[in-house]
């Protein structure tokens, strides 16, 4: 008697997305692969993260994964992936639970260590020009008369709206956050492929290096960021200058598992610093 297995819910997310059909061949393979990779990360994040709230997070996660909503298919995903980069660097992760006062999103520990992440995935193009409702400017008064490209404008936005959920931690807090291919989208917004074609966004990545260093100095409670950037392409550095708290990482484009932008940068003057055999293995895997 043949066996007939069910379909997991990561394996309908993409069947079910309205536009799916829409999607050029060459994109369609790519979100294929990406939805294998959730389903393994699925499967080894159940294995390793046992406790009863980690397997209820999951389960939620799994359902997000085939939403109709491209927000909460991308925030379920960078959430999968930033778990899964952190148990490759050693770390025990257990995933915490959604609560009603924003909080971070995973504890892991290393040894004796203990530190928190939050995950947030860039969803959208609306740009902010004040950092908060007091109208502070995005970056420092050097900067103004040479305004931040507008990806650079998003990120320092995005770091100083979730540094403001972070301040009651007293542990080291990992701020990741993601720039999400156009191709999964376009499973959910056919409008995301332009003629099957991903038009990739240009940025200066030592600019970004050091305006996310001057932020992070006036954010102590924020230990590092880590950006893992997709459908960007590194701009001719017009600085020679190199900045020993980042570390960055660029790859061709074109692979489905890892995205061709990747940037760790840690605060010096955090209140509470990430161990440094965390760092050496984190900047490994990246």
């Amino acid at each position: 008697m043949k066996k007939v297995g069910r379909r997991t819910i990561a394996q309908r997310a993409l069947s079910r997305s309205p536009g799916s059909r829409f999607l050029p061949r060459a994109s369609t393979e790519r979100v294929e692969k990406w939805r294998r990779a959730m389903e393994r990360a699925c499967r080894v994040l159940a294995m390793s993260s046992t406790d009863q709230t980690s397997e209820v997070r999951l389960a939620h996660l799994r359902g997000r994964l085939q939403s109709y909503d491209r927000g909460a298919v991308e925030s379920a995903s960078a959430e999968l992936e930033v778990a899964m980069l952190l148990l490759g660097a050693g770390a025990q992760v257990s995933f915490l639970p959604e609560a009603r006062a924003r909080t971070a999103d995973l504890e892991c520990t290393t040894g004796d260590d203990r530190f928190f992440v939050e995950v947030t995935a860039m969803v959208g193009r609306r740009r902010r020009r004040k950092a908060n409702r007091g109208g502070r400017p995005l970056v420092g008064r050097a900067e103004s008369d040479n305004p931040p490209e507008p990806l650079t404008a998003r990120v320092v936005a995005r770091v100083n709206q979730k540094a403001k959920q972070l301040q009651d931690y007293c542990a080291p807090v990992l701020l990741a956050i993601t720039h999400p291919p156009a191709e999964r989208g376009a499973a959910v917004r056919p409008a995301a492929l332009r003629n099957g074609h991903v038009e990739t966004e240009a940025i200066d990545l030592k600019r970004l290096a050091g305006t996310m260093t001057l932020l992070l100095a006036m954010i102590p409670h924020v230990s590092a960021v880590l950006l893992s950037l997709w459908d960007l392409h590194s701009n001719p550095q017009r600085s020679a200058v190199r900045l020993a708290n980042v570390h960055i990482v660029e790859r061709p484009h074109g692979r489905h598992d890892l995205p061709p932008l990747r940037m760790l940068v840690v605060n010096p003057s955090a209140r509470y610093q990430l161990s440094g055999e965390l760092l050496a293995s984190l900047r490994a895997r990246l």
